[in-house]
């Protein structure tokens, strides 16, 4: 298996991407409902499913290092909007807490409520709704994989 430390690992979940970060040593951190913060073993993160690889390098290895450590000890539950598994794993990986999936949906679910009002559908939430499915399927079909593995 060829991943390195900090790579970025998405294993689909229907149209949402779930991510984690290698640590190496068959390691995952990850974010999740049913255990919030946690590493867990390659097989588990995978759940018998591929995992996609987006190659990142750890340029500061002892911030790295402190990311981690931070989050594993903060008493922070998983929230899907506010500290969902994306979140997690871009603040260990580039230092900044970003979820693209959150924005693609946001975006679409207002291009919803737009299309809502002009077509006057009279629909606005089943709209806002089908917009932000669209959003985030839109951002995880253009994310670039460098790569592709089965446990």
């Amino acid at each position: 298996m060829d991943l390195n430390i900090g790579d970025l690992l998405y294993r689909s979940k229907g149209i949402v991407q779930h991510v984690g970060v290698f640590l190496g040593g068959n390691k995952v951190l990850h974010n999740s409902p049913d255990c919030n913060t946690a590493i867990v073993s390659l097989e588990k993160f995978s759940a018998d499913k591929p995992i996609k690889v987006v190659r990142r390098s750890i340029k500061e290895p002892e911030f790295f290092k402190q990311r981690i450590d931070y989050a594993l000890t903060i008493e922070k539950t998983y929230n899907p909007f506010s500290y969902n598994c994306e979140q997690l794993a871009t603040y260990v990986v580039e230092g900044n807490s970003q979820s693209k999936q959150i924005v693609g949906t946001v975006i679409g679910s207002a291009i919803g409520l737009i299309v809502d009002r002009v077509f006057n559908l009279k629909s606005p939430v089943l709209s806002m709704a089908a917009g932000g499915i669209a959003g985030c399927a839109v951002i995880n079909k253009q994310r670039q994989y460098d790569s592709k593995v089965h446990v």
